[in-house]
């Protein structure tokens, strides 16, 4: 489960099992912390036989419940798909997947060529803009294949 809001698993928590929303959902019934990770237990897996069948599953929220981001800051899914530009206008490529990582994130831009892994810092990224659905770099020579 990727979440940095440990809130997400308080009692009463309501997950779908899937993103299709057929596909059930499942509720928050405790949770404990055991050796800095955190152990959930879900209404109706009353043992590890029956937690088990849910092994490897993702659980989705619904939109409306995730909470307000701080300035600067996006939702994975809000930035794959934006068109990326270079701050000369020219058109790099579309933001295919975002890789979370412990010290940064990186874009994988789909670009004519092979995907890019840029950077996700402000050094780089000059402006996101979600209503127009397109992103602003400032990319180090070399980055996109240019010369210098």
């Amino acid at each position: 489960m990727l979440s940095d809001d440990p809130s997400r698993f308080e009692v009463g928590s309501v997950f779908q099992l899937d993103p299709d929303p057929g596909a059930g959902t499942i509720t928050v019934d405790r949770t404990r912390e055991h050796q800095g990770r955190l152990i959930v237990k879900f209404d109706g897996f009353d043992d590890r036989n029956q937690a088990e069948t849910i092994r490897g599953a993702k659980l989705f929220v619904e939109p409306g419940s995730l909470r307000a981001l701080e300035d600067d800051t996006f939702w994975q899914m809000d930035l794959e798909g934006l068109e990326v530009f270079d701050v000369e206008g020219r058109r790099l490529g579309v933001v295919d997947e975002v890789l979370t990582r412990q010290d940064q994130d990186l874009w994988k831009v789909a670009t004519d060529g092979e995907d890019v892994l840029v950077p996700a810092v402000k050094a780089i990224v000059k402006h996101v803009d979600l209503e127009a659905r397109k992103v602003i770099l400032d990319p180090p020579v070399g980055l996109f294949g240019e010369a210098e």
